[in-house]
């Protein structure tokens, strides 16, 4: 969950270079799309800008994510 960065761009092909299916989530999105989108795709690790953190941080409990990297 960042914005078009350096930052975005290390971290799509460090998921790339892992092995890793990356799941893009808007950071415009609001607290009720973020998990939809959290749920939909299983995601179970999410990088994001510390500035979005706190919309992260609501839906964590309702998601199977296990680590959020700020």
């Amino acid at each position: 969950m960042l914005p078009n960065s350096p930052h975005y761009i290390f971290t799509l092909f460090a998921g790339f270079r892992l092995g890793g299916i990356n799941v893009q989530v808007n950071p415009m999105y609001v607290e009720r799309e973020i998990e939809h989108v959290l749920n939909d795709s299983g995601s179970k690790y999410i990088v994001v800008l510390d500035t979005f953190y706190p919309r992260v941080k609501q839906v964590q409990s309702r998601t199977s994510l296990e680590t959020v990297i700020v």
